[in-house]
């Protein structure tokens, strides 16, 4: 196929054409698996543009043009199987459309839910790579080859590597390098183990699979192998993948690999070695965060992080509040992905350069807003806390062994709150009861309305709810703050502070050796934006009618749940 008709293509709207495939295989067996979206529309598109209009013909066409014996093999199947929708759509949809859902849609279970790496992403990772003319470039965890198709595109890459686990991403991506003419060089294999020649590439490309808990065993030659003991399942998984991946790079080539915010700042000691040797070692180049919402199957922010040799410095670049909404997913526009180009330049209110004698004080954060300029972090009428506060306190620090005499379970008038009773912005009603109430911890007591903010970070916020007579204790890795009513409702705060910019603020302000936390100090300084009281009592009330709903929806789950639960018993 042609390139410049492709680049093209990949502008049109052909996502209606997408879900119409997707509706046909839902219909026929109530599923859509990655390689039957991807041979539906490549033999549609291939029926369409050879007018076939028997089965054996398509057959034919597939048994002499298909070299790889698995992609023919399944191709024939499928075709027997799925002749009849095959049919409709190659004549429900112009040659142009398919030819834009087989190569461009995102269909793509590489990622845990199912889709693969939207093409703002795409272009993002390929403009940090900078893949010039005779360079090789391998993507780990290349799924259907979605990424691939995009830099055979819009590089001129000498050679195009893929390595995948999933035999069904294969045949995917096998069948989209097929009608591309063959450009693609895909492997079969763990990418964490089966380390080979034909792996190494001057540019590589990661977007491992979030939420792997547990790696076995891992490549024995890869630099920084050493610093994989001693971190936790799910660190030694992601990390494990990053490692394999740079462990492929030519010297004095490039790595981009997508990662989960947790993986820049979380504060476990094997986590943070390994991001003390990145950052001391040079390789560290850069750290792009990107808003939530870019994976259509997940709301979570990641970032990019870039990595090459001999850096002095490391750029960060916050595109947090980057994004347009793009079918039900937001996407980066190109007029985006050029600030960003030129926030890799030069300096900006979103981007800067950090010299690597900075990282120690820091306990080797990789967040932005940790470096960048607080004072860029502009809160429009922001009031400190301080001002906003009657008092601010910190909760008690009870031995363990204190709280163990203290603590009963028969109901008494008092109870103790700790972070773990702090879920979702909301705290438990089932707090642990205490036997009697020790009068120095008297001044520790929250009262209905407080405003609770955990010490340390990943940060809980949450409203102290009403108890009754009750009288409730709160744990020394809490701040409660009684709030002057007169000018500001605690819910107001607390859900200004849960949003990007407050949860900015308090990071960027979040310090410690072993653990980010926010001293009293720092946390006085924390700006929230004033607006009068009426509208504040209507956010407030908008929260309150989206609370009960979730209640009454938690509630009906469970419901539906016990039913479940009664079906073998014989109950209704």
């Amino acid at each position: 196929m042609d390139k410049n008709m492709l680049m093209e293509l990949q502008k049109s709207n052909f996502q209606n054409t997408v879900w119409k495939g997707l509706n046909m295989l839902r219909l026929k067996e109530e599923q859509s698996d990655i390689d039957c979206f991807v041979a539906l529309a490549a033999m549609a598109y291939v029926t369409r543009k050879n007018d076939f209009a028997q089965q054996e013909s398509l057959q034919s066409f597939v048994d002499k043009n298909i070299q790889d014996f698995t992609t023919r093999g399944f191709l024939l199947t499928f075709i027997g199987e799925y002749w009849k929708e095959i049919l409709a759509y190659s004549t429900s949809n112009g040659k142009e459309l398919l030819a834009s859902a087989l190569f461009f849609s995102r269909t793509d279970r590489r990622r845990v839910a199912g889709v693969g790496t939207p093409s703002g992403v795409n272009a993002l990772a390929l403009q940090l790579l900078n893949v010039q003319e005779g360079e090789t470039l391998t993507d780990f965890c290349s799924g259907t080859g979605s990424f691939l198709v995009d830099a055979y595109l819009h590089t001129g890459a000498a050679k195009l590597s893929g390595v995948e686990i999933s035999t069904q991403a294969i045949i995917a991506a096998t069948i989209r390098s097929w009608l591309l003419g063959g450009p693609l060089h895909l492997y079969q294999g763990n990418v964490l183990t089966m380390i080979r020649d034909e792996y190494q590439a001057d540019k590589v490309f990661l977007n491992f699979p979030f939420g792997a808990q547990s790696v076995e065993t891992c490549p024995p030659d890869m630099k920084f192998s050493n610093l994989l003991n001693g971190i936790s399942r799910t660190d030694r998984a992601e990390w494990s993948f990053v490692l394999s991946a740079l462990s492929q790079q030519k010297v004095g080539g490039k790595t981009v690999v997508v990662v989960t915010l947790g993986m820049l700042f979380r504060m476990t000691n094997g986590a943070m070695k390994i991001r003390k040797a990145f950052v001391s070692s040079g390789r560290l180049e850069a750290v792009v965060v990107l808003p939530g919402g870019l994976l259509p199957y997940t709301q979570i922010p990641i970032a990019l992080m870039v990595f090459s040799q001999n850096n002095d410095s490391v750029r960060f670049i916050d595109a947090s509040q980057f994004g347009e909404q793009n079918h039900r997913c937001l996407d980066l526009s190109e007029a985006e992905l050029q600030k960003i180009r030129m926030a890799m330049q030069q300096d900006s209110e979103y981007s800067g350069s950090v010299k690597l004698d900075k990282f120690k004080e820091m306990n080797y954060s990789l967040l932005p807003q940790a470096y960048l300029n607080p004072l860029s972090i502009t809160i429009e009428k922001g009031v400190p806390l301080k001002e906003l506060s009657l008092s601010i306190k910190r909760g008690a620090n009870i031995m363990a062994r204190k709280l163990d005499e203290m603590s009963c379970e028969e109901p008494t008038h008092y109870q103790y709150l700790m972070l773990k009773d702090i879920r979702d912005g909301r705290v438990s009603r089932d707090l642990p009861y205490l036997t009697y109430l020790d009068k120095k911890l008297e001044h520790s007591i929250v009262n209905a309305g407080d405003l609770l903010i955990s010490r340390n970070a990943p940060f809980k916020i949450a409203v102290m709810p009403d108890v009754g007579a009750q009288q409730v204790i709160a744990n020394g890795n809490l701040y409660f703050l009684h709030l002057d009513a007169e000018k500001i409702h605690p819910i107001y705060a607390m859900l200004y502070l849960c949003s990007h910019k407050g949860m900015q603020q308090l990071n960027s302000v979040a310090k410690g050796m072993t653990l980010q936390g926010v001293s009293l100090k720092d946390l006085e300084k924390i700006e929230i934006p004033m607006i009068p009281m009426n509208e504040q009592m209507g956010i407030v009330k908008k929260y309150r009618d989206l609370q009960e709903e979730l209640e009454a929806a938690e509630r009906q789950i469970e419901s539906i749940r016990e039913r479940m639960a009664g079906l073998i018993g014989g109950e209704n």
